[in-house]
């Protein structure tokens, strides 16, 4: 009895994926934006104050990154899929905002294909995302928000990205 109930459960955690590194930690989904970086062991606000960046992670592993600057037209907005092996984020990009400036396509992080893997990590309820600058790490940091910008929200059921 004890052996068929420790395969039962065994059984179960693997289907639960209960020992993948590429499960998706909980913390991650939701909205998340841009406050700042981490260089240097200095925390520093944003140089451009109207720089508005927001990170939107789903359970089934989708991602959207929205930006645009307070006070100028245009935004960019690209939908991808994530994983997160330890420490690892990797990223694809799937598709574009056919409504995206311009300008957008010169930003690698808004080119369909582009694949990124970078060190990401939760401290004290921010993400910390290094995106290296030479050798040393710099961090971008994010912290949780209520709601991803209208433009997501008015075409999710108009586009299908």
């Amino acid at each position: 009895m004890k052996r068929t109930f420790c395969i039962i459960f065994l059984a179960s955690l693997i289907s639960l994926n209960a020992f993948s590194d590429d499960s998706i930690p909980p913390w991650i989904f939701g909205n998340w934006k841009f406050i700042g970086f981490f260089y240097q062991n200095q925390f520093k606000a944003p140089l451009n104050p109207n720089l508005n960046i927001i990170f939107h992670f789903e359970s089934d592993g989708t991602d959207y990154l929205y930006w645009n600057r307070t006070g100028e037209p245009g935004f960019c907005e690209r939908k991808g899929h994530f994983s997160i092996s330890g420490t690892n984020y990797n990223d694809e990009v799937l598709w574009t905002n056919p409504h995206n400036a311009i300008d957008c396509s010169q930003d690698p992080d808004m080119q369909v294909g582009k694949k990124t893997s970078t060190e990401i990590e939760l401290i004290d309820g921010k993400i910390r995302l290094n995106l290296g600058l030479g050798d040393e790490p710099f961090y971008y940091i994010f912290e949780p928000i209520d709601t991803y910008p209208n433009s997501y929200a008015k075409q999710k059921n108009s586009i299908s990205p």
